[in-house]
């Protein structure tokens, strides 16, 4: 048997349409690597003002890493992005991914082409 690719992409629907998240999209997870600890390393409730339009802010430049720029608009596109809906697709896709166990078959598969390496603690 010869190489076959794996799937590292997660298909979410939202609004009724599917949406692709590529889990070895480098770039993209250096993007969204940067608002996770933004969003876990700010504390919103110690700002004076505007606190949650930070924290607005930083949960759609994470969903804008996440989905791209164009998935993020097309979501988007007929309703006017809010805090409440940013939180609660963040939720889902979490959940979704989560769900998805890309980086279990990621592990997987290095185990399969490289079975003397403990791949039981890598991060995919």
């Amino acid at each position: 048997m010869g190489f076959e690719f794996s799937s590292h992409t997660v298909t979410v629907e939202i609004g009724g349409k599917p949406y692709v998240i590529n889990m070895g999209d480098a770039d993209m997870l250096d993007k969204v690597e940067h608002w996770s600890d933004k969003l876990a390393g700010t504390d919103y409730r110690g700002l004076s003002e505007g606190r949650l339009n930070a924290l607005s802010a930083d949960v759609r430049n994470y969903l804008m890493a996440l989905l791209g720029k164009e998935q993020f608009e097309q979501v988007f596109e007929n309703r006017p992005f809010d805090f409440i809906d940013g939180l609660e697709l963040f939720a889902f896709l979490y959940a979704e991914i989560a769900k998805s166990r890309v980086d279990a078959s990621f592990k997987a598969t290095l185990g399969k082409y490289l079975p003397d390496l403990d791949w039981h603690d890598a991060e995919a």
